[in-house]
């Protein structure tokens, strides 16, 4: 599957999966009544941080991996270059090799980061006014 196709499937998945945590997150104050409650909460809980967390790193590996045959090109002397290996660089270089969520996001481990900070920032705002 290329990515045109998978767009709309990586932006549902990205947008459910963070409206599950912040759900979670919201409920994490809450007291549950039975001890079997709590380690269904705390199964679901992790289990959904792990599912994420192992998506979004196994599709930033694309990003990553794309990028390694540059180190390769970067080792050859400028001197040797051809055309087309000037081009391959500058393209390698420049373009986003990455799943997009519909060209809002690109699915990389900066993302990934960004959104574990405010996710952790939105959790000691919430355990303020709690």
């Amino acid at each position: 599957m290329t990515n045109s196709l998978m767009q709309e499937l990586i932006i549902c998945a990205c947008f459910s999966d963070g409206y599950f945590i912040l759900i979670q997150m919201l409920n994490i104050t809450t007291s549950l009544p039975l001890v079997i409650n709590k380690i269904y909460f705390w199964y679901s809980f992790c289990f959904l941080i792990f599912k994420t967390s192992t998506m979004f790193l196994m599709s930033s590996g694309i990003c990553e991996e794309s990028k390694k045959p540059l180190d390769v090109i970067r080792s050859i002397p400028t001197q040797g270059w051809y055309s087309e290996t000037e081009r391959m660089f500058n393209q390698l270089k420049d373009d986003k090799n990455a799943f997009s969520g519909m060209d809002f996001f690109f699915v990389n481990r900066k993302l990934l980061f960004g959104l574990c900070g405010s996710l952790v920032t939105y959790e000691l705002v919430l355990l303020q006014f709690d």
